[in-house]
């Protein structure tokens, strides 16, 4: 750029100048920019009237370019007058600069980006840290829009696999309701939180144990206790020992019991039973086992079968006392139970 001043005075040269100089001598010269480079005119108004660019000063000394704006580098006698002007660049720069397109404001390559035309950019890198992007349409984003349309499919299509992940089957989902096989979770490291009644076609076990209680003599009850029936004679009381059979399979059943008594040894008995659900019936004897007892204590029973059951069957489990009455007394009864029913699968 160069530089102006409105103040400076008209000069003069000193001693003259040819047409090769590239410095001249001006006395009279206050005003004028203190920095350069700025415009001077030699021989103003005549026919030898030449425009040059001060490109430095030192006091009255200048260094000059001859021939400017169009002019011819011409010999200047003593006593020629300088002036500071305006000439005919000051008023035709700006103008090319209003109609550039490109080589501006110091780009040296490239077309000056504005606000609302229509450009394609390159080269460019535009920082997410200092810089905001809005409202930008996918269908806006030229040849991305390929690319994410492939993107979306490829997820859609990821989403709805049933081989995902290096998992063969559907995803496991935490609220789905879905069935899942060939899955062992470890009871060490999971809580497993399922009702009896919501076992299907799965392994389980069920167990149940007593506290002490005693049975009337020459009686047959279930491990409930809640009930005493008559030997022999079976009721729909649906407690405890009383298990459905929710899938036709096989089972590996076992009962284990003792009993506590006073007086002389007898001997009494623990049984497995497939019996019909609604409890009608007894229903068949799978396995039975003998427990001794003496006036020196008892010696518990451990009995166990595998057997196919079918879905809907009852498994019922049975004490029976076999002491006289009149030999029973309050410390005759039935120490401690249990017993339990494992799926091993299909029949």
């Amino acid at each position: 750029m160069r530089f102006y001043s409105s103040i400076a005075s008209e000069a003069t040269i000193q001693g003259g100048v040819d047409g090769g100089a590239t410095t001249i001598t001006v006395a009279g010269a206050t005003g004028y920019p203190a920095s350069t480079p700025f415009t001077a005119v030699l021989d103003p108004d005549t026919s030898t009237e030449e425009i040059v660019t001060v490109t430095n000063r030192a006091g009255g000394l200048w260094t000059i370019q001859r021939a400017q704006d169009g002019t011819a580098a011409l010999p200047h006698e003593n006593g020629a007058k300088v002036r500071h002007m305006a000439t005919a660049r000051d008023f035709r720069e700006p103008q090319e600069h209003i109609d550039a397109s490109t080589g501006v404001h110091g780009v040296t390559s490239g077309n000056v980006v504005g606000t609302s035309q229509a450009q394609t950019l390159t080269n460019k890198t535009i920082s997410g840290t200092s810089n905001t992007l809005t409202n930008i349409a996918q269908s806006s984003v030229t040849n991305l829009t390929t690319d994410l349309a492939a993107l979306d499919s490829t997820l859609d299509g990821h989403i709805a696999a049933t081989a995902a992940h290096g998992a063969t089957g559907a995803v496991v989902g935490t609220t789905n309701a879905q069935t899942l096989s060939n899955k062992t979770i470890a009871g060490a490291s999971n809580t497993l939180q399922v009702r009896q009644q919501d076992l299907t076609d799965a392994y389980y076990i069920l167990c149940a144990q007593t506290a002490d209680a005693n049975i009337a003599a020459s009686t047959k009850t279930r491990v409930s206790y809640t009930t005493q029936d008559s030997r022999g004679t079976w009721a729909s009381d649906g407690h405890s020992s009383r298990r459905i059979v929710p899938v036709t399979g096989r089972y590996r059943i076992r009962m284990w019991g003792q009993f506590k008594a006073g007086g002389i040894s007898a001997s009494n008995r623990i049984y497995i039973h497939d019996a019909p659900a609604d409890g009608t019936s007894e229903g068949t004897m799978l396995r039975q086992g003998n427990i001794q007892t003496s006036t020196t204590g008892a010696t518990g029973a451990d009995i166990g079968i595998t057997v196919t059951v079918n879905a809907g069957r009852a498994i019922c489990f049975f004490f029976e006392n076999n002491f006289a009455s009149s030999v029973w007394g309050t410390d005759g009864g039935l120490a401690f139970s249990g017993y339990s029913v494992e799926y091993l699968g299909p029949a």
